[in-house]
């Protein structure tokens, strides 16, 4: 499979010599060829904090849960519907409760 790479226009270039010119891309995007500008895969490159599943956007990306979870308010990471715990943090418990009678 074949990734498509999304090119915008260089947002600005200086001239710094009669023969140098420097361009530059917005946050997100990548120089390439000192022509244009190539959308950064934040997904791929690892640069997301998605507890789950990464969706990249032009110039940006976003996290998703799993259906029977919402993401927290720090949009990255995702919470139990209803609940108030991270998913990676999870916990089992165990209550186990002994009822005694005493014997005479």
């Amino acid at each position: 499979m074949n990734a498509i790479i999304q090119m915008v226009v260089v947002s600005s270039c200086v001239q710094i010599h009669l023969e140098a010119i420097i361009c530059s891309c917005n946050t997100s995007f990548n120089l390439r060829h000192n022509s244009f500008c190539a959308d950064v895969d934040e997904c791929s490159t690892g640069t997301n904090n998605c507890s789950r599943k990464c969706v990249n956007e032009i110039g940006s990306f976003h996290c998703e849960c799993l259906s029977d979870e919402v993401l927290s308010d720090d949009r990255v990471s995702c919470k139990v519907a209803g609940g108030t715990s991270n998913a990676n943090q999870l916990h089992a418990s165990i209550h186990v409760h002994h009822n005694y009678e005493e014997v005479i």
